[in-house]
């Protein structure tokens, strides 16, 4: 039994980054600031978000989008515009 729960520590840590980046998403979501450490990540992870689901976001915020992000969004606004 001992052994088992000194594995669990392993486990938790495996997914520490994932309910950092959940967290991450919360704040955007609520519109909080992020730190620069969760920002760091953030990007550094954000092949697990598309630009266009960043700036989706940050635009439902009102946040400033950066200029790529704009391009991605008018982009994406066209075909969807073209597909309906």
């Amino acid at each position: 039994m001992a052994e088992q729960q000194q594995d669990q520590p392993k486990q938790e840590t495996d997914i520490t980054v994932d309910q950092q980046l959940e967290m991450i998403q919360l704040k955007q979501d609520l519109g909080q600031e992020l730190t620069p450490e969760e920002g760091d990540l953030l990007e550094e992870h954000s092949s697990t978000y598309s630009l266009l689901e960043i700036a989706q976001v940050k635009q439902d915020l009102g946040q400033a989008l950066t200029p790529e992000e704009r391009e991605c969004l008018h982009h994406h606004n066209q075909l969807k515009n073209t597909a309906s």
